[in-house]
């Protein structure tokens, strides 16, 4: 698990609002309210990756609560792990 959110950690890089490349629309939804919300990375593929594998681990039963502290161990940020895995919900997961 580890793993799958080290890239979060990396965050505070300020970013170009121009999108990735391939992006779905969705994707750029992801990056756009996680930059609105205060949040910036510097590794979007892996951001939009760990934003995908939230809604993976959902999907395979696992509690909200549990995602929320395996990110906030890693960053250190309740708040931005709660913030982030709002946003994955809302745009990515079915």
């Amino acid at each position: 698990m580890k793993a799958l959110i080290v890239s979060l950690v990396a965050g505070c890089a300020v970013l170009a609002s121009a999108g990735v490349a391939n992006a779905t629309p969705q994707e750029d939804a992801v990056v756009q309210q996680t930059n609105a919300a205060g949040y910036h990375y510097n590794n979007i593929p892996a951001m939009l990756g760990n934003a995908h594998t939230v809604c993976d681990r959902l999907a395979v039963g696992q509690s909200r609560d549990q995602i929320v502290g395996d990110i906030a161990a890693q960053i250190g940020d309740p708040a931005e792990a709660n913030t982030f895995i709002n946003i994955a919900v809302a745009n990515l997961c079915p």
